[in-house]
């Protein structure tokens, strides 16, 4: 090789070494150049836990271990630990979450709720058995019910749905009053709660009725007198009149 050319070798790998170097000759500190963030999910229900994490990128494009900060914009909505990124959701709505390494920081948006299901029919047949409560599944999605819970007055006493069982886009389930640990009375109440130990929805009665209590509208309207039981079957309501 030409000597020119092996004096232009030399200065090229020279100029490489000190790019990799301090004034005192050792290798640069890594410094964070880009935070990027995960969110384990980015809907959440109410009640459910969620997580999040990230990872610090510095100017090599390498990862380094860093003690991220984690916040949350409406903490009401979405509360976070700010030191593991351990997310609760709160109540529905939105919240940005936001991770920050020094002056770095990534941000994602976490979207929390309501439980989906409802009561929407209630048979108590007096003080004897053979009682029934409906759910209603009001979405467009089949829903996992496994784990929901359901209780009368006495909240301790509880039925837990078995794993498996889903209720299909605007379908029904029924749960039979031999399934609740102390059955239904003629005045009582039931109370339906998420797997996640939210309480989706509840009624109360004071007197027993003649057919059965559904809303009306379907899943949303309030409890009224059906004018026939439609156990597992969309509500009977009463005509309104104008």
């Amino acid at each position: 090789m030409p000597r020119s050319r092996l004096a232009l070798a030399a200065l090229l790998f020279s100029a490489t070494v000190v790019a990799g170097c301090d004034s005192s000759g050792s290798t640069a500190a890594p410094v964070v150049s880009s935070v990027e963030l995960t969110l384990a999910s980015n809907t959440i229900e109410i009640g459910q836990a969620n997580t999040s994490s990230a990872v610090a990128i510095d100017q090599f494009g390498d990862t380094i271990q860093v003690l991220p900060t984690f916040s949350s914009s409406v903490p009401t909505v979405a509360g976070i630990n700010p030191f593991t990124g351990t997310m609760i959701a709160l109540s529905a709505g939105t919240s940005e979450i936001t991770v920050t390494v020094g002056l770095k920081s990534a941000t994602k948006v976490v979207t929390v709720v309501a439980p989906p299901l409802r009561l929407n029919e209630v048979k108590p047949n007096g003080d004897g058995p053979g009682g029934w409560v409906e759910l209603f599944n009001p979405t467009d999605s089949p829903v996992d019910v496994s784990g929901w819970i359901i209780t009368a007055s006495n909240h301790f006493a509880a039925f837990t749905v078995p794993q498996g069982v889903t209720i299909a886009a605007r379908g029904f389930l029924t749960i039979e009053e031999a399934d609740f640990p102390e059955g239904l009375k003629s005045a009582d109440e039931v109370h339906l709660f998420s797997r996640f130990g939210t309480q989706s929805d509840s009624f109360s009665w004071t007197v027993n009725p003649a057919t059965s209590f559904g809303r009306c509208p379907e899943g949303t309207g309030p409890f009224i007198m059906n004018t026939a039981p439609t156990k597992t079957r969309a509500n009977q309501c009463a005509a309104i009149a104008e």
